[in-house]
C-alpha cells in the first residue's frame, strides 16, 4: 500500500441495503489510518495529511 490511502466516509442512506453487509454507527470524532511500518508509526488525517510521524 502507498501512502496516502483514501479514508472510507460515511454517509446517510434511507434505509440500509439487504444482502450480506457490516454496518456500523457513525460517532463523532476523527477518521485517520494508522500505518505500522518496521519500527515506525504514522497517522493519516481523513484528508491525507500526516498527522504525527514517530
Amino acid at each position: 500500500m502507498k501512502w496516502p490511502v483514501d479514508v472510507a466516509l460515511a454517509r446517510p442512506v434511507p434505509q440500509l441495503p439487504a444482502g450480506p453487509w457490516a454496518y456500523e454507527i457513525k460517532v463523532d470524532g476523527h477518521r485517520t489510518v494508522l500505518w505500522r511500518i518496521k519500527d515506525s508509526v504514522r497517522l493519516q488525517s481523513r484528508t491525507g495529511r500526516d498527522v504525527i510521524a514517530l
